[in-house]
């Protein structure tokens, strides 16, 4: 018998960030200790925890290149059940249909970070995309979304056209239609007369924020980390390092910047940036689902306020949380 070790589970941050973009649930995985296990499972493991809804799982993340059979991971899922008393969550790099079929027909718990979530526990199944379609039907497509946002921070969508607006930003006319449909019927923006039909917004800049800010989440959709002493591109900081640059708080140790999905794509593949973080002096890249350089200003220091409020929404600290609302009144 062996007590498992006290490091973070590699994929920690992983699971946290995937976790409050698909549930907009902020969650804190912690290490563990204390738990005695027999060798073969504290070799196949490491392990960590959190507390949903007043619930504690263990989530148990493979500590080797080889995954266990579904058969396998049911039986040590009941073992380590009745060893800790706590519901078990695996955190897994992938699995196949087949696999998923048969841990979920057994309704034992995993994570893919990025993919899949099975939570029985908890009545939370959500597979492979079908996230976007359990989203609320009144959230704004993130074309529409930086609309908003743009005319808010810049006040230059006012009076455009669809045809101008796809003319200027990486989006096509259809793309920039469909958008400006959804604000139309969320009473967010009006459309002039004529065949051109530019836009207009409301004059009052707080209450058109206050009033779309329902409709709006976080624009980041993926993690990325980029090792200690790699080159980067020039980057807007994000999160809290963004958030401390523009106020009193301190910065986390690991510096957050913000990248654009495209961006990214370059520097995975000339392998300055990986989907998981390997040490902790790497640099986190936020992917974020528009360009965050178009709204901050070209060479910004940091995101723009707007986003960055959107981002760091399920913050629970107070602190944090009366940060972000004075940067927001400050750029309304």
């Amino acid at each position: 018998m062996r007590h498992n070790d006290m490091r973070r589970m590699p994929a920690g941050t992983d699971v946290e960030g995937y976790f409050q973009r698909t549930l907009g649930l902020k969650i804190q995985i912690k290490p563990v200790s204390g738990i005695s296990l027999p060798f073969y499972l504290a070799s196949l493991y490491s392990i960590a925890s959190t507390e949903i809804e007043g619930r504690k799982l263990l989530f148990c993340e493979l500590a080797g290149d080889e995954q266990p059979s579904p058969a396998q991971l049911r039986k040590h899922a009941t073992e380590l059940r009745e060893r800790t008393s706590l519901e078990l969550v695996f955190v897994l790099p992938g699995l196949s249909s087949w696999d998923r079929a048969r841990l979920i027909e057994g309704r034992v718990a995993f994570v893919v970070p990025g993919r899949q979530l099975y939570l029985p526990a908890l009545l939370i199944d959500l597979r492979e995309h079908f996230a976007r379609e359990r989203e609320r039907s009144d959230r704004l497509s993130y074309p529409a979304q930086f609309l908003v946002l743009l005319q808010l921070l810049q006040g230059n969508v006012e009076g455009k056209t669809v045809r101008e607006l796809s003319r200027e930003f990486s989006y096509s006319a259809t793309t920039m239609s469909r958008a400006v449909r959804e604000l139309e019927a969320l009473g967010l923006v009006e459309t002039g007369e004529g065949k051109a039909r530019p836009l207009h917004f409301p004059a009052d800049r707080q209450s058109f924020w206050n009033t779309a800010l329902p409709h709006l989440h976080t624009p980041i959709k993926a993690l990325c980390f980029v090792p200690a002493g790699s080159g980067l591109p020039q980057l807007p900081r994000a999160g809290m390092s963004a958030l401390a640059s523009l106020s009193m708080l301190n910065d986390d140790a690991r510096q957050t910047y913000a990248i654009s999905a495209p961006d990214v794509k370059l520097l995975v593949a000339d392998g300055r940036a990986r989907k998981q973080s390997m040490d902790e002096g790497d640099s986190r890249l936020e992917v974020w689902a528009y360009d965050p350089e178009v709204l901050a200003g070209e060479n910004a220091k940091t995101v723009d306020p707007l986003s960055l409020y959107l981002s760091l929404a399920g913050e629970n600290d107070e602190r944090v949380r009366q940060a972000l609302v004075g940067l927001v009144k400050e750029a309304l």
